[in-house]
């Protein structure tokens, strides 16, 4: 009976790509959370930085080395294929949970039966917070308002803020269609449902695309499709992009490829033209706009 009730509840999942000076911090954060029994898997992905003088300060913590670069998709469906906890939570690196995050976030699903995912607020270290947490899906005529900057055009109109949704207030629970795969908490019968994370997404958008797929499937015990909410009693710290930091004309790329893929498997009939041409349009809009950003940033910088 006492081993049944030490069994973890929760997998916390970590995945880290030249991200160790920010890890020792974040898994020092959840040494704090003892709102519920969970336990840590460290996934690197063939990091060339070293990673080990930290994680081994945390003996706690299961490593994984892979021994090369599976992308953020595999390397977390191997560890949710490996755990059988009834919650899985994916966690950034650079991210720093605040104590009792994790049981908070749990309990939210214990009390909503029919939320497959939530994920809490996103701060920055300013304090900002972290529009990502709390989104839309990234539709082509979502992308499209977006690369045309309609909603500084139109800051009141929630027509062109579907993507960001920046007409939500931050502060409230709310249903949206994705929350940050920063940290991201999961139900395991949601995935049982929705299937793994889908590894064509090397990175980017595939948390996107899993909480899509998760919210088309039916919650076999209430008949509903599974519910993906925003949790802001909730916040998390994120420092925000180390590892696409160091190579962000690149991340922009990837992003266009990855924005690309997931609007032709869910969005686009092969045979309607028009609407893939449209599509492309505002992508390449979108990558231009993000692309020249870097560009001009790291003149300015030099």
């Amino acid at each position: 009976m006492a081993e049944r009730e030490n069994r973890p509840e929760l997998s916390v999942i970590i995945v880290n790509y030249n991200s160790a000076d920010y890890l020792d911090a974040c898994l020092e954060s959840l040494r704090q959370d003892q709102g519920v029994i969970f336990e840590t898997v460290v996934v690197d992905n063939a990091s060339p930085e070293p990673f080990r003088q930290v994680t081994d300060k945390f003996p706690e913590v299961r490593v994984i080395e892979s021994e090369k670069n599976v992308g953020f998709a595999g390397a977390n469906n191997k560890v949710i294929e490996e755990t059988d906890t009834p919650f899985v939570l994916l966690l950034n690196p650079d991210t720093e949970v605040t104590e009792e995050a994790l049981g908070s976030l749990v309990n939210f699903l214990k009390e909503n039966q029919n939320v497959g995912v939530v994920g809490p607020k996103l701060v920055h270290n300013d304090g900002s917070v972290d529009w990502r947490c709390r989104r839309g899906l990234p539709t082509p005529q979502n992308m499209l308002a977006k690369a045309l900057g309609l909603k500084k055009l139109f800051p009141d109109d929630p027509r062109f803020s579907q993507y960001s949704l920046s007409h939500l207030d931050p502060n409230e629970t709310a249903e949206v269609g994705a929350v940050s795969g920063a940290c991201m908490m999961v139900r395991r019968e949601a995935i049982e449902q929705a299937g793994l994370l889908d590894e064509g997404y090397f990175m980017m958008i595939e948390d996107v695309d899993w909480m899509y797929r998760i919210g088309q499937t039916v919650n076999p015990e209430t008949g509903e499709t599974w519910d993906i909410f925003y949790f802001p009693e909730v916040e998390v710290v994120h420092h925000g992009g180390k590892s696409r930091a160091k190579a962000p004309f690149k991340s922009s790329l990837d992003l266009y490829r990855s924005m690309r893929r997931f609007n032709n498997k869910h969005f686009l009939p092969e045979h309607n033209l028009l609407m893939r041409i449209m599509l492309e349009a505002g992508l390449l809009v979108y990558w231009g706009i993000s692309a020249s950003k870097v560009i001009k940033y790291h003149l300015k910088n030099k």
